[in-house]
């Protein structure tokens, strides 16, 4: 959820800037923060937890909708999408595992050993 909320303070910041940033530093004034939240959520939740692609979609269109069409909403479009793309490879060498102290690894079912799903 931390790469998540990166990428949209990173698009937020870009449409106004007020405080340092993570891995995006460009700049996007008049775009849509409405279709900029959506879109920086729904590019990093469909690379890390691909099991919930259609519900991501799903959602994602739904928000989408309810911005009216325009430049202002492609310019958030692209503000969300932007940072997401940046934070990622700076977080492909995490290990979620070790980030919430369980390895991921495939064990054996028993108490306290982690099953993937």
């Amino acid at each position: 959820m931390a790469i998540v909320q990166i990428a949209v303070h990173d698009a937020l910041n870009a449409i106004e800037p007020r405080y340092p940033t993570y891995a995006y530093h460009g700049a996007a004034p008049g775009a849509a923060p409405a279709a900029a939240v959506p879109a920086a959520t729904r590019d990093n939740l469909v690379r890390l937890l691909p099991p919930a692609t259609a519900a991501v979609e799903a959602a994602y269109a739904a928000r989408l909708a309810t911005v009216p069409d325009g430049p202002t909403k492609a310019a958030g479009i692209a503000a969300g999408r932007t940072p997401a793309a940046a934070i990622l490879p700076r977080r492909d060498a995490d290990d979620p595992g070790a980030a919430i102290g369980m390895p991921c690894t495939a064990g054996a079912p028993a108490p306290a050993v982690y099953q993937p799903t």
